[in-house]
């Protein structure tokens, strides 16, 4: 009696949920009479299948337009991931593959046939003597007979495909849009495509995922909405979609872990396959970018390849690269207002050139290289980001410029073409003693282009330069290091000599020191100019060895605003001291990475993406690995000269992207609809408190090749967390935890 009691109670409560349900849904539960199904929860109210090349569906007020086709004629011939992929990744695509296998009996008779039709076409085209036609169709019988005898030992298979397409849009010139751009596509692959002409509704119900073809019929006649081909094994392994198979180089450094297999993933961007060796990280902060690309750099020293680095963001007082060079072995240059380091923007170096030919070396001066290198670096120090000159002012300046600098090297007897010029005689350390030989000379400074452009103002009688002069020496005053000059007579002083009549002044008359010019122009005051930003000029204190395992300049420490020029500047200097002075010869060629940090900074100076996009060229020339980090691909929009940078990157590395950016990877990448959404939610995101989770940094989807892997980056704690982490809290951490190592051992 219990257990009765017991059953009529949870009868009574199913009794009230149903109610429950009932008058939650308007009476009806929500699989009542009328909702049965999940396919009528999902379907559309209604379609118009009356237009012959088109159908309408109509769905909750909106239209949606469908076209079908399907394949009308096939290439000769397919290629593994190649011939099909670009149209079944098809934007709003949906793709239909039907395979019917025929068995070997099949095969047999079908083959027996056309080989006999294709004989008696060879006997009628020999006895009509026509050459082309014999030989056209000698060739299919001889295919014919191919197959026949592997269908015959067992050795092939054919089969019975069809391909069906649906391309969908919301929008009917839209559609119009996709099917042309579908045309082509096919066009490219030698694949004639034919539209369900009239047997529309039979063609979308096809493409659906009921694995069935259905049959227009009209009356007695009844008509396949697709053509079928007969394709053997080895043409239908070529249908699967494997276009974005995963890949890993043979004798690349250990990257991490694919994150689909887990399986290890090795990277080699000098690997022979890729269209040059350079490389594009883009990654939001926080998503591990900087950590990746230290990690990989340093594995990449223990192979004696050698890394050039212009760091830019700071980390405490160095910055993002200076710890990692140092702890490698190599040298970190900071260039700031209060160092000594200088970088002179003439640095200028003969090339090593190698002629394939006679299998020998040689040396090449190209000055006028350096000329429109300068020009770039002199226009950003003028304009900035300020708005440019009117086209007069700016050609003026230009000229200007060109001329100034063709002096200055004139006048220490530097010449395109010609080596030597760049040497003069005197004492070298050579086997530790002095002893007689070719020294590189001095060349040009900042210091003296503002005296020669005021030489030049002096003698220019043109009225139309007076503005582009003024705008020239007011600009270029505060990046001289320290002048003094009477502005009348150009007579220049030393800083000795100024204030040594400054002194005699004082004294003579008894009030606030004034310097006056003491050659023939009494009365002159002496101009005294200190500039605020005087590390570019002077001669370079930077030394780039060729066995230097890496070399940092660290910019970091300048202000926001003069970091995109200094990063110009140190562009400029690594070109001539380290990109140029890779040898062409072969046997001679140092395997070299050339790490450009946000470099995105620069792009809004025009001058500087000048620069760069000649810089990439001579980098891809000398097979040097030029690695721009940025913090999105998407920050090369806009600018014509910044496409170089992804024209002449062989792999795009990708850390997490903003969402808002998804239709430039769709266009600018590789990448399906699919992949793209992927790369948006790979780890980085900042959590509630502003942090990144550091379980799912690292994460990076990989492009080389037209081949994309998506990887997980781990690094080793034990051994690389003090040269790749890049919290300072933590970089604080473990310093003081050093230094209590070192208290013990002592």
């Amino acid at each position: 009696m219990k257990k009765i009691k017991l059953n009529k109670k949870k009868t009574a409560d199913r009794k009230e949920e149903v109610f429950v349900a009932k008058n939650q849904y308007g009476g009806e539960g929500i699989f009542g009479e009328s909702r049965r199904t999940i396919k009528e929860l999902i379907a559309s109210n209604g379609i118009n299948p009356n237009p012959l090349d088109y159908m309408i569906i109509n769905d909750a007020g909106e239209q949606v337009y469908c076209m079908s086709m399907y394949i009308e004629k096939m290439p000769l011939s397919a290629d593994f991931a190649i011939t099909f992929p670009y149209l079944f990744n098809f934007e709003d695509v949906t793709t239909s593959v039907f395979i019917h296998p025929m068995t070997a009996g099949q095969a047999s008779d079908k083959l027996d046939k056309r080989i006999l039709k294709l004989d008696s076409e060879r006997i009628a085209a020999e006895n009509a003597q026509d050459t082309n036609r014999y030989r056209k169709v000698s060739d299919k019988f001889r295919e014919a007979n191919s197959w026949a005898r592997e269908i015959e030992r067992g050795e092939n298979l054919l089969y019975e495909v069809s391909f069906l397409f649906t391309l969908t849009s919301r929008d009917f010139d839209a559609l119009r849009l996709k099917v042309n751009d579908f045309h082509s596509r096919a066009k490219e692959k030698n694949i004639e495509l034919s539209s369900c002409y009239g047997a529309h509704p039979e063609a979308f119900v096809s493409a659906l995922p009921l694995n069935k073809l259905f049959r227009p019929q009209k009356g007695i006649v009844k008509t396949d909405t697709v053509k079928k081909f007969i394709l053997d094994k080895y043409s239908c392994a070529c249908i699967f979609d494997h276009v974005h198979g995963g890949f890993s180089h043979k004798n690349g450094i250990l990257a991490g872990r694919n994150l689909d297999t887990g399986q290890p993933f090795t990277f080699d961007t000098f690997h022979p396959s890729g269209n040059g060796y350079s490389v594009i990280i883009a990654g939001k902060t926080g998503t591990g970018k900087s950590a990746t690309i230290k990690m990989w750099l340093s594995r990449y020293e223990d192979f004696g390849v050698q890394i050039a680095s212009i760091d830019y963001e700071q980390r405490g007082n160095k910055g993002e690269y200076a710890l990692m060079a140092e702890q490698s072995g190599g040298v970190s240059y900071q260039i700031s207002a209060n160092s000594k380091v200088v970088l002179n923007p003439y640095e200028l170096n003969e090339e090593d050139e190698y002629d394939e030919a006679t299998a020998t070396d040689y040396k090449v001066l190209r000055l006028n290289d350096k000329l429109v290198s300068l020009r770039c670096i002199i226009m950003n120090i003028i304009m900035g980001n300020k708005n440019r000159p009117s086209f007069e002012d700016a050609t003026f300046i230009e000229s200007i410029i060109n001329e100034v600098n063709t002096r200055l090297f004139e006048k220490r007897g530097i010449y395109e073409q010609d080596v030597e010029s760049l040497y003069t005689a005197g004492k070298i350390v050579k086997g530790g003693s002095f002893t007689a030989g070719k020294i590189k000379k001095n060349l040009p400074t900042l210091h003296e282009f503002f005296m020669e452009t005021l030489r030049m103002q002096k003698t220019d009688k043109n009225p139309y330069h007076d503005k582009a002069y003024a705008i020239i020496i007011d600009a270029v005053s505060d990046f001289v290091r320290e002048l003094y000059y009477c502005p009348r007579c150009l007579k220049e002083y030393t800083k000795e000599e100024y204030e040594s009549l400054c002194a005699r002044g004082n004294e003579k008359a008894g009030e606030k020191a004034y310097c006056f010019c003491q050659k023939g122009q009494q009365g002159i005051r002496i101009r005294k100019i200190k500039g605020t930003r005087p590390y570019f000029d002077g001669q370079s204190t930077v030394s780039v060895d060729s066995d230097t395992i890496h070399i940092n300049l660290d910019v970091s420490q300048l202000p926001e605003q003069e970091r995109p020029l200094a990063q110009q500047v140190a562009m400029d200097y690594l070109n001539e001291n380290y990109v140029k002075r890779n040898s062409m010869n072969p046997l001679r060629l140092k395997r070299r990475v050339y790490l450009i940090d946000e470099v995105e900074k620069i792009f809004p100076y025009e001058q500087a993406r000048i620069q760069i996009d000649l810089n990439y060229r001579t980098a891809r020339k000398r097979n040097i690995a030029v690695w721009s980090a940025m913090q999105a691909l998407a920050d090369c929009e806009g600018y014509k000269e910044t496409e170089s940078i992804i024209n002449n990157s062989a792999t795009i590395i990708l850390l997490k992207q903003d969402a808002r950016y998804a239709d430039y990877l769709l266009k600018n990448t590789i990448l399906t609809p699919a992949q793209v959404s992927r790369v948006i939610e790979l780890g980085g995101e900042p959590n509630e408190g502003g942090e990144c989770e550091d379980q799912r940094k690292g994460e990076l989807c990989i492009i080389c090749n037209d081949k994309v892997t998506f990887v997980k980056v781990d690094y080793l704690k034990a051994s690389e967390m003090y040269i790749v982490e890049t919290d300072q809290k933590k970089i604080h951490e473990m310093a003081v935890a050093q230094k209590k190592e070192e208290v013990n051992f002592d």
